[in-house]
């Protein structure tokens, strides 16, 4: 995911969300995107935040934040999810922020005072905390009574904070290149499933590849990630491009004596046959050809990166993704990348069970005009495909990707 387009795109919603609400920071969860990563940015005049210091514009993915001065600030925060609300919130004068930028590349930021309250903002959003959670007792004020009871007090001790910590953002590393791959993210869950139990007090070690690198009782030195870790799920057998079909299939085109089986539930995906009585007497009309729908691979490929997107989320991280959408007459082999590429963007590990589709049935007919489509052509072409595709496949398994909220380790 590092140096891809979608990954731009996620920064560039980012800033201009930020920029445009006169924000500090904001976090890929206030956006609509599981992923852990934030921006901030410091202009120095800021109409929200008139006290903050400039800061340059900074892209953190896959942050880990470490406690370097425990004294306490009580600064009056606000968010852009909260809007028209203040809240008293005690933050440390001091931290590290480790990262990497969006091309792969690590550093880290060394920030003190107002700096370091908006880094310990902008990562509890990640871990789905917001400042009323941990505001202290009493400090949550509307806007208004901000402005007219506490302002002028703030600002004056924002000030004396901007004067004892005169350098509030210091680049402390700045490698070129990739971070190498055995870098590990820390976790350290609410509960962890271990095997037998869920248990606390667990850390997880995630390598650059998303995998489980190791897991250790008795620890809690990881980035917090509030609620229960289990492994991923694995989903052995998909079609996922049939996500279009819900709601779709529940009536077939039938012959009066014909009674649903497989084959009409079939014919109802790929074809579109004349409307006839089925075996209740009711006519049945096919309401979705499937097929033609998702004919470009545009729209292939979007339907199904929406299924592989609905599998992270519901905790299912490797995919035997049974792929027969494939060619048809003059066509390359362009449907399989698009599986591969809707699986890479949604953070889901996908094994290609690329088939050869040369038969129309179990006896060997030739393919009907709905199955014509998914023609191999011949088998050499197939294996030529195969080929062109372990060379992509083997490339993405040595990128590395994003870690996501949404996707369960």
């Amino acid at each position: 995911m590092f140096g891809t387009p979608a990954l731009d795109a996620i920064v560039a919603d980012l800033v201009d969300t930020m920029r445009d609400a006169n924000g500090a920071g904001i976090a890929g969860p206030q956006i609509g995107e599981g992923w852990r990563i934030f921006v901030v940015e410091g202009s120095g005049a800021n109409p929200r935040y008139p006290y903050k210091p400039k800061l340059p514009l900074t892209v953190f993915v896959n942050p880990e934040l470490e406690v370097v001065d425990e004294a306490p600030m009580e600064i009056f925060e606000g968010c852009l999810s909260i809007p028209g609300v203040r809240g008293r919130v005690a933050r440390a004068s001091k931290v590290r922020c480790a990262a990497r930028r969006p091309d792969g590349s690590s550093f880290s930021v060394l920030a003190a005072g107002h700096a370091a309250g908006t880094l310990q903002h902008e990562q509890d959003h990640l871990d789905g905390i917001l400042f009323p959670d941990i505001a202290t007792p009493g400090g949550l004020v509307l806007a208004d009574a901000f402005d007219e009871y506490h302002r002028d007090a703030f600002f004056a001790y924002a000030a004396r904070l901007n004067d004892a910590h005169p350098e509030p953002w210091v680049v402390e590393a700045a490698r070129g290149p990739a971070v190498a791959a055995s870098t590990t993210t820390r976790y350290a869950p609410t509960l962890t499933w271990t095997g037998a139990a869920f248990e606390r007090d667990v850390v997880v070690a995630v390598d650059a590849g998303g995998r489980v690198a190791s897991v250790e009782r008795g620890r809690s030195d990881g980035a917090r990630l509030p609620g229960a870790v289990l492994p991923g799920f694995v989903n052995a057998h998909s079609h996922a491009f049939q996500r279009g079909l819900r709601g779709r299939g529940e009536t077939y085109a039938l012959d009066d004596a014909a009674r649903p089986s497989f084959w009409t539930w079939r014919e109802a995906m790929r074809g579109r046959p004349r409307p006839r009585k089925n075996f209740r007497g009711h006519v049945a009309l096919p309401r979705y050809d499937l097929v033609e729908g998702l004919d470009s691979v545009d729209a292939f490929r979007a339907e199904t990166l929406a299924c592989f997107r609905e599998m992270a989320a519901a905790g299912i991280t490797t995919v035997g993704e049974f792929h027969y959408f494939r060619h048809g007459p003059g066509r390359s082999f362009e449907h399989d990348l698009a599986v591969v590429d809707a699986a890479r963007e949604a953070n889901v590990r996908v094994v290609l069970l690329a088939a050869l589709y040369e038969r129309g049935g179990f006896g060997g007919e030739a393919l009907g005009p709905g199955q014509r489509r998914f023609a191999s052509g011949s088998l050499e072409a197939y294996w030529a495909a195969l080929d062109r595709l372990a060379g992509v496949c083997v490339e993405i398994k040595s990128s590395t990707r994003l870690q996501s909220e949404s996707t369960s380790i």
